[in-house]
C-alpha cells in the first residue's frame, strides 16, 4: 500500500507541475511578486485547482514556500483545503516537504497535528525537528505509520526519534520500508530493536532493493531464502551475486516467472546462470520478451536452448 501511494504522490508532484497554470508556478516556485500580482488581476485565483486538485497554498505547501503561503493565507486562503489525489491537507502537505516553517505556520493557524498522517508524511519528509514538532504537539507515534515511511526515505535520525518516542519496531511496515531502501543502518536499527526478519516480503523487499549486503544480513537472521518472488525478484535486478546466493540456498530457478524476469532485465550471466540451474524457457512469451528487450545475444541462446539451433 505504501508502495502505491509513494507513486501516486511521485505522480501528483509530477503532473501538477507539467499542468499548472501561472499562480500555482509563481506558489511552487516562492514568487512572492508574481503571485501578488495574479490575485490582483483575479482574486478569485485565491482558490483556483490545477488539474490535479492542489490550490495555490497547497502548491506553496508542497515544497515548504512559507512566504507565499503567508501572502495567501493573509489574503484568505482555505487552510483546510484537500488536495484531490489522496485528500492531504496542508498541514500534511507541508510535514512531507520537511519545512520547519510551513509546518509551524500550520500548526500557529489551527491545523491539528494529530490528524491522520501528518506524522506519517513528516516521516517521509525525513525531517527530524518536524517530527520532533509534531511530538511535542501531541502526535502518537504508536498509531502511525510513521516509522515506516521514515525508514523507507533512509531517515535513520528521525527513527531514532520515534522508536525513543514509543514507536514499534516490530510493525511489519517498518522493516519492509527500511529493507525496500537497500539502507542496512536503518534495518539493523530496527533488527537490534527487535523486528522479525522472517516478516512475510520483508526479504523480498531487500532484493527489490539490490543490496547483496542487506540480503546476506537477513538471511543470517532466518530470512527464508525460498520465500515467494525472492529469487524472482533477484532476477528482475539482473543481480548475478543475489540469484546465485539463492540458488545456492535453495531456491527453485523453475518457480514461476523467474527465467522470464530474467529475460526482462536483460543480464545475460543471469539468463545463462538460470539456465544451467534447469530453468525452463518454454512457455510464457519468454522468447517474446527477449526479442521486445533487444537482447541479441540473449535471444540466440533461448533458440539455442528452444530449439537445438546455433545462432550467429
Amino acid at each position: 500500500m505504501r508502495k502505491m501511494m509513494t507513486i501516486v504522490l511521485l505522480l501528483a508532484c509530477a503532473l501538477s507541475s507539467a499542468w499548472a497554470d501561472p499562480i500555482h508556478d509563481a506558489a511552487r516556485e516562492g514568487d512572492v511578486a508574481s503571485v501578488t500580482r495574479l490575485l490582483a488581476g483575479d482574486p478569485a485565483q485565491l482558490e483556483t485547482r490545477d488539474s490535479l486538485g492542489y490550490t495555490p497554498l497547497l502548491s506553496a505547501a508542497l515544497v515548504g514556500q512559507i512566504d507565499v503561503m503567508k501572502l495567501l493565507i493573509s489574503r484568505g486562503a482555505d487552510i483546510t483545503a484537500q488536495e484531490r489525489i489522496t485528500g492531504y491537507t496542508v498541514l500534511q502537505v507541508a510535514a512531507r516537504s520537511a519545512s520547519l516553517p510551513a509546518v509551524q505556520l500550520m500548526l500557529n493557524k489551527g491545523a491539528d497535528p494529530k490528524a491522520p498522517a501528518v506524522l506519517e508524511q513528516a516521516g517521509r519528509g525525513g525531517s527530524r525537528p518536524v517530527v520532533q514538532l509534531l511530538l511535542a504537539k501531541g502526535a502518537d507515534p504508536r498509531i502511525t505509520d510513521a516509522l515506516g515511511w521514515a525508514a523507507e526515505s533512509k531517515a535513520l535520525p528521525v527513527m531514532q526519534l520515534l522508536l525513543d518516542s514509543g514507536a514499534d519496531p516490530k510493525a511489519p511496515d517498518a522493516l519492509l520500508g527500511a529493507a525496500g531502501s537497500g539502507s542496512l543502518a536503518e534495518v539493523q536499527l530496527l533488527l537490534h530493536k527487535g523486528a522479525n526478519p522472517r516478516v512475510s516480503d520483508v526479504l523480498e523487499h531487500a532484493t527489490w532493493s539490490g543490496s547483496l549486503r542487506l540480503v546476506k544480513l537477513l538471511l543470517a537472521m532466518g530470512a527464508n531464502p525460498m520465500a515467494p518472488d525472492v529469487l524472482s525478484g533477484a532476477a528482475s535486478n539482473g543481480s548475478i551475486a543475489l540469484v546465485q546466493l539463492f540458488l545456492d540456498k535453495g531456491a527453485n530457478p523453475k518457480a514461476p516467472d523467474v527465467i522470464d524476469n530474467a529475460v526482462r532485465s536483460g543480464s545475460l550471466p543471469v539468463v545463462q546462470l538460470l539456465l544451467e540451474r534447469g530453468a525452463n524457457p518454454r512457455g510464457r512469451n519468454v522468447l517474446i520478451h527477449a526479442a521486445e528487450r533487444g537482447s541479441l545475444p540473449i535471444v540466440q541462446l533461448l533458440i539455442k536452448v528452444l530449439v537445438g539451433i546455433r545462432v550467429d
